[in-house]
């Protein structure tokens, strides 16, 4: 382990921290209807083409867009436990920025620059981890924006020819395939801009029959054709589907916010390496005639494998471009966003200060003529191991026996209204039948995971048509004219709500249960 500097152990234990703190995310409300539709799909033999959880639109068209994902999800939990599919899922992630770093490695990124701007990917993405299955998408994007970037640098390549199997099975684990066929798109358009203009490009052809082969297999899901319109609800705005206008990932960012600080400095990065001239290129070294400096050899590990050329490829530009867009559009796109940002700002620091690729400076003669990468002494690279086992063991066993930690066979049910669900199992012969429950958005997926008709929940696509006035009644508006439309007789919400204040002094409700979670209504 010579080779295990600084760099590469803060950068390991960065990844182990990422690991572990999938542990630590709360269960996110989609989880359980996740984890429901898995259960559906192998106890069926199919995918369900409408909605089968709630009472408010059932049968309505439900596009089940992550089916094959859920069904390992449920597969999983079934076989090894809720805590398997956390570990899953955060490998997943650490699998997105160890290709990441490989790819801003092959670029001739060095060490330390590599791992320093995959930190700060990293806290781009943050908010967006958790056993989701948009996870996946972020794996797929660099994996697709990894092999055209080789394929721009280096023209004929057979890994080309991975894309399209790699979207048929991302076509049926979540509709961010799209993307993939974007990146695809910006690939063929920005190539054709570089011959245009006289730059280095790759050859179209194979490009476009890899791309036409991408877009015929995401058509093999059980949906068809309806999965590629699926996402065009999201890009009309919340006239096509409301969720936009209320869920939080679904936002703009909002740069008077902390948590917008992040994005706002990457853009800033972006805005300051993109205005800064390049300094004239020199050797640290002199030659021997006549004082001239002459330029150094660009040929350590990787760069001869792919240089990015990133201010004179026009596919490269499309691809930022692009994803900038998406990211001052909604929280949701800041992982992909952080990929496409990552490579552009360390192509552009690699362009602008050579020293921080992957080579020695200065040169030294007894390397001979070309520049290689400093490595650690051996037992600098014995100690570096030990300490990122020590910290990591140590970090490993304050994280993983703490209670709030996801190490259990099922997800944690301490954000939700677990006891007051089980006063409802428990008092059925009380309560009136069948029970209409009005509850909490972010309650919907967990009361589907413990069998209960909803009023809506984190699926959103097929409550577009009482959306609005849902989220209307939970501010207490025009809430009896909904409750009389579909028959509610019981109010599941959190405590101090707007509609827990009005129940409490409304006729004809009685409050029969509350916790510090929740409270539930009854009409009597």
């Amino acid at each position: 382990m010579a080779g295990f500097d600084r760099a590469l152990l803060i950068g390991a234990l960065l990844l182990t921290v990422v690991l572990l703190a999938y542990f630590w995310t709360p269960t996110d409300p989609d989880v359980w209807w996740h984890l429901q539709n898995g259960r559906l799909v192998w106890t069926l033999g199919r995918v369900p083409q409408g909605d089968l959880y709630s009472y408010t639109v059932p049968g309505a068209r439900w596009i089940m867009q992550q089916w094959l994902l859920e069904a390992v999800m449920y597969a999983i939990e079934q076989t090894l436990g809720y805590a398997a599919n956390v570990l899953l899922f955060g490998l997943i992630t650490v699998s997105v920025y160890l290709l990441l770093f490989r790819l801003m490695r092959a670029a001739g990124a060095g060490r330390p620059l590599a791992v320093g701007v995959m930190g700060m990917a990293l806290i781009l993405d943050a908010p967006t981890w958790g056993v989701r299955p948009q996870v996946v998408t972020t794996l797929f994007c660099v994996i697709f924006l990894a092999v055209l970037l080789r394929y721009h640098c280096v023209g004929a390549d057979r890994r080309l020819w991975l894309l399209p199997p790699l979207m048929l099975v991302w076509a049926n684990v979540h509709a961010g395939f799209t993307v993939g066929l974007l990146l695809l798109g910006a690939a063929v358009v920005g190539e054709a801009i570089n011959r245009i203009l006289g730059r280095p490009s790759a050859p179209l052809r194979p490009l476009l029959l890899v791309t036409a082969a991408c877009a015929g297999l995401s058509l093999l899901n059980p949906n068809g054709l309806d999965l590629w319109l699926y996402p065009l609800t999201y890009l009309s705005g919340p006239g096509g589907n409301p969720s936009l206008h209320y869920v939080q990932e679904w936002q703009p960012p909002d740069f008077r916010t902390l948590q917008s600080l992040p994005l706002l400095a990457s853009l800033l990065a972006l805005l300051v390496l993109g205005s800064v001239r390049r300094p004239a290129a020199r050797s640290p070294s002199s030659s021997t005639a006549g004082g001239k400096r002459s330029p150094p050899s660009f040929r350590g590990k990787g760069s001869g494998e792919l240089r990015l050329r990133a201010g004179g490829n026009a596919a490269f530009l499309l691809m930022l471009g692009g994803f900038t867009l998406m990211a001052l559009q909604a929280g949701r796109f800041l992982p992909l966003y952080g990929m496409v940002w990552a490579v552009a700002v360390a192509g552009r620091l690699l362009q602008l200060w050579p020293r921080l690729g992957n080579f020695l400076s200065p040169p030294s003669p007894a390397l001979g003529e070309g520049w290689r990468e400093r490595s650690a002494p051996a037992w600098m690279g014995r100690l570096n191991v030990g300490v990122y086992f020590g910290f990591s063991l140590l970090l490993a066993g304050v994280m993983l026996t703490n209670g709030r930690a996801q190490v259990h066979s099922a997800p944690l049910e301490r954000d939700y209204p677990a006891a007051a669900v089980t006063y409802l199992d428990a008092h059925r012969t009380d309560l009136p039948q069948p029970l209409h429950l009005f509850h909490e958005y972010g309650w919907g997926g967990y009361l589907i995971a413990r069998g209960r008709p909803v009023f809506i929940d984190g699926r959103a696509d097929p409550y577009n048509s009482i959306f609005d006035r849902y989220i209307a009644a939970t501010a207490g508006h025009d809430w009896r004219s909904l409750f009389a439309r579909y028959g509610v007789n019981a109010v599941l919400i959190r405590p101090h709500a707007p509609l827990d204040t009005i129940l409490s002094a409304a006729a004809g409700w009685q409050r029969v249960y509350g916790d510090r979670q929740a409270v539930l209504y009854v009409a009597r």
